[in-house]
């Protein structure tokens, strides 16, 4: 039988990076979300949106998927600039095709989901701490972000599509590459796999007003490096909407959400009236 010992060269993987150098550490950041030379980064995406009632438990409701454009640039102090689009769409949980009509299994009516853009974002990445996990040739990095803010939809003006006077998020990401991509001089960007955690309140096209519980969304993709990487169904959506996505480096210029979206395609609905 041949063995392996616990402490031989496995081991010494983690030597070949200093995350508490700054600038190392910030470098290997961008190479493995995004890019430390100029590029335009896709991720594709897709997951399960459940809702979850105090109380009650958690139940699938439907599906999600979609293409995230990060535009990476390296400033001359040293840190990124990076600029997101993300295009997405709610899908049946059994084919992933998009759908525009849903039972709603919370509240047994029928939804008719507003589809979504998002960005554009822009963040500048600079050196700080982050929550790096290493475990032989493997690297995960994990950044979480919560925010509130008041909602596009009042409560007044829109009593089933608005949640509340404010709007609650928490997003998780976690990204996951080979070290010996990130340490390679030559790689600019490495090949990544991504998942995505979030909680969010309920969303204004499942009319369920300010009704207890959130919504959790479970997702995962990956960096593209083909277009093979992209899910079909996901491929599809953007030849019939969004044509020039994959190669505009600018999209759309108006700043775009889903509650806003929903504001433009819908009119306020009262109780009693679906």
């Amino acid at each position: 039988m041949v063995g392996f010992s616990l402490f031989g060269s496995d081991a010494l993987a983690t030597t070949r990076i200093n995350l508490s150098d700054e600038q190392e550490a910030l470098r290997a950041y961008a190479k493995l979300v995004g890019s430390t030379e100029r590029a335009t980064v896709h991720y594709w995406y897709a997951g399960t949106i459940y809702g979850v009632l105090p109380g009650e438990g958690s139940l699938p409701i439907l599906g999600f998927a979609g293409l995230a454009k990060n535009l990476w640039r390296p400033m001359d102090d040293g840190s990124f600039s990076q600029r997101i689009f993300d295009v997405g769409y709610f899908a049946d949980l059994e084919t992933g095709e998009p759908v525009d009509e849903l039972l709603n299994p919370i509240t047994g009516k029928v939804n008719h989901p507003v589809h979504y853009l998002s960005g554009p974002s822009q963040f500048t990445r600079s050196a700080e701490p982050r929550n790096w996990k290493i475990s032989g040739d493997d690297i995960w990095l994990e950044e979480s972000l919560s925010f509130k803010m008041p909602n596009w939809l009042s409560p007044e003006e829109w009593p089933l599509a608005s949640s509340g006077n404010t709007l609650h998020f928490r997003y998780t990401n976690t990204y996951h590459s080979k070290l010996y991509d990130i340490t390679d001089p030559y790689v600019s960007s490495a090949p990544s796999l991504f998942g995505w955690n979030a909680i969010t309140d309920w969303y204004p096209f499942m009319l369920m007003g300010q009704r207890p519980g959130f919504l959790n969304w479970i997702g995962q993709g990956k960096k593209v490096q083909r277009p093979s990487d992209i899910l079909p169904q996901t491929m599809n959506y953007l030849k019939t909407y969004y044509p020039n996505y994959l190669d505009s480096d600018e999209p759309w210029e108006k700043p775009a959400n889903n509650y806003v979206q929903y504001m433009e395609q819908r009119q306020p609905m009262k109780p009693g009236r679906r």
